[in-house]
């Protein structure tokens, strides 16, 4: 099985609460890419959501062009290791907020990727600790949501395969990326 089929293993699991809402659940285009994945909503017209996912792809751009330049720098890098990829992201950000630019859990946690603020300060620390200063303002610029998200994502991928190179077993890539995906939300 290859990456991409397991990111869609991976997002189909993610998924699966949907059914016990009683909401539309995300569906596969032909080609089994996600990231030609249309995103469907709970109780919003196509129009709406389109504008949603419109506005998120432009804050996705900004987001990816700040996380190249950041990721330049080598102390960074070696926190957060490979940097997670749009596929790999793309189902945290529909389940999580359903690219709702301002959407706020329950439990406080806010924008995209649906962070706390525990998440946030440690993200920020790593930013700080490598020379790089950066303030955390979602409210003006959601793009910074997103490349919060993404920077945590990249040091879960990268301490699950940190763990299991102790290990004996074998894991591959696409479990790692599973991996990391679960504990996402942790």
């Amino acid at each position: 099985m290859g990456r991409n089929a397991l990111v869609v293993a991976a997002s189909a699991a993610i998924f699966s609460a949907c059914k016990n809402n009683n909401e539309q659940v995300p569906h596969l285009p032909a080609n089994g890419t996600l990231s030609n994945l249309l995103p469907l909503s709970i109780n919003k017209t196509d129009a709406e959501e389109i504008q949603n996912y419109g506005a998120f792809l432009d804050f996705y751009k900004v987001a990816e062009k700040e996380l190249g330049i950041v990721l330049q720098n080598e102390k960074l890098g070696n926190i957060v290791g490979e940097t997670a990829s749009y596929d790999e992201m793309l189902p945290i950000f529909i389940k999580e907020s359903r690219f709702i630019v301002d959407a706020k859990s329950r439990t406080g946690a806010i924008g995209y990727g649906q962070l706390q603020t525990g998440t946030i300060e440690t993200v920020t620390r790593w930013l700080k600790n490598s020379g790089i200063s950066k303030t955390y303002t979602p409210n003006t610029n959601p793009s910074d949501n997103l490349l919060y998200s993404t920077l945590y994502m990249s040091y879960l991928k990268n301490d699950v395969k940190k763990y299991f190179e102790g290990t004996d077993g074998q894991v591959n890539e696409n479990e790692l990326l599973l991996f990391a995906i679960a504990s996402y939300n942790l």
